[in-house]
């Protein structure tokens, strides 16, 4: 889901994780991804990220004037460090450009990182992109700027290109490293 931004993977963890301990006998697919949204709301306010509130469980446009989540820049910085701090390995496979996953049929599939510049940014230990039309191009990483000194940095409300060019020049002016082009 992290790697290719797959929103059907958010949409089945949703309804997954929603009917554990949530079971009634009205439980159907639209109140098990409630019940997960509530529960993303509630960590949200125990992590004490005042600015963030989700919508939805992909983070894509509810309407054409709605987003699927708001929150600010340290909120989403803090969010993902929390996440990286207690699931590491978790976030870690998105500091490849690619993963190779055998399914159940045991065929294999290459599953290509969305983040465009993920081999151009030193000491990379995670990122994630998104983009919507109202949110714009967005990319969190944390990278370790060397000696065990990892930096988060977040780029909000860029273009889905521009996202990239945007934390290239964050990275370089902290590691002060230029970053090479595509």
């Amino acid at each position: 889901m992290l790697l290719i931004s797959s929103n059907d993977a958010a949409h089945t963890i949703a309804r997954f994780v929603g009917s554990v301990n949530h079971s009634t006998q009205a439980d159907t697919p639209v109140i098990d991804r409630t019940h997960f949204i509530q529960m993303m709301n509630e960590k949200a306010l125990a992590l004490k990220l005042s600015e963030m509130e989700f919508f939805n469980e992909s983070g894509l446009d509810v309407s054409e004037t709605q987003n699927g989540g708001y929150g600010s820049a340290r909120n989403v910085a803090e969010l993902f460090a929390e996440l990286w701090k207690k699931y590491p390995s978790a976030v870690e496979i998105t500091s490849h450009k690619d993963a190779r996953i055998i399914s159940q049929d045991d065929i294999a599939h290459i599953l290509p990182n969305t983040n465009e510049i993920v081999g151009h940014i030193p000491g990379l230990i995670a990122s994630k992109t998104g983009y919507t039309t109202l949110a714009g191009g967005n990319l969190a990483v944390i990278f370790d700027r060397g000696m065990g000194d990892p930096i988060v940095a977040v780029v909000l409300g860029s273009s889905f290109k521009g996202r990239f060019e945007d934390m290239k020049k964050i990275v370089s002016t902290v590691t002060r490293l230029e970053i090479s082009p595509e």
